[in-house]
């Protein structure tokens, strides 16, 4: 029965990740250039059951756990905006910003705003970090606050790799390559919507609750067998 209180456990904490990165992507689903994210899973340990004269030893596992969390990069919907500091990719592709201490991230994010700097004004995002051009330099705003060169559309060997920093951004990593300057011209006065699937979302979170309390029960019934056995005189 020991087994049994390990294996629903672990199923109850895989169920709650789930549950968890689900209402993450409900809670985003209006998020300009938001990608939801998706658990998963995998399998613990397997052990041998002991063999007898009629039955050869067999597998048993040990529950389960979530073994990654992926980003869907699909594209969202694109709508206009026709405001001219608001940009969004069509196809792959990110933005690049760079924040006051150098470090440099990347997000789908396109709602940018005039960032302050020195005399004058450049691109920058709603946290005030620059807004990069294809060389990886800040773009000055002009007359009437028009930038004088479009952001930079960047694209990563493995995308799916890239690690998501929060807020909307995300970080290479030595899994998802160098950042490569795209050809991809951004639009100008449109942005690209959350990529959340209302429906399937709310179709997994009750896959993930009823997983949670069968899981739960798996652990109820063990205890209360475990209970009689030590009842037993």
């Amino acid at each position: 029965m020991i087994s049994a209180f390990y294996s629903g456990a672990a199923a109850m904490r895989a169920q709650q990740t789930a549950v968890d990165i689900t209402a993450n992507n409900l809670a985003n689903v209006n998020t300009t250039g938001y990608k939801q994210k998706q658990a998963q899973f995998s399998d613990l340990l397997y052990s041998s059951m002991a063999s007898t004269a009629n039955t050869a030893g067999q597998a048993v596992g040990s529950g389960t756990a979530v073994a990654s969390v992926e980003n869907d990069m699909t594209e969202g919907n694109i709508s206009e905006t026709d405001r001219p500091l608001d940009y969004c990719i069509p196809g792959s592709g990110f933005f690049q910003v760079r924040d006051s201490s150098g470090n440099r991230y990347f997000t789908r994010d396109g709602s940018f705003e005039a960032l302050r700097s020195g005399s004058g004004y450049i691109l920058g995002d709603s946290q005030g970090r620059a807004v990069l051009d294809s060389s990886g330099n800040t773009i000055a705003l002009g007359k009437n606050s028009a930038p004088e060169k479009s952001p930079g559309v960047f694209t990563f060997s493995n995308e799916q790799a890239l690690s998501a920093t929060g807020g909307n951004l995300y970080a290479q990593t030595t899994q998802s390559g160098a950042p490569r300057a795209s050809g991809t011209k951004p639009i100008q006065g449109g942005l690209e919507g959350s990529n959340t699937d209302l429906a399937q979302q709310m179709a997994g979170l009750m896959i993930s609750q009823r997983g949670f309390e069968l899981s739960s029960k798996a652990v109820q019934t063990a205890d209360s067998i475990e209970e009689m056995a030590n009842q037993l005189r």
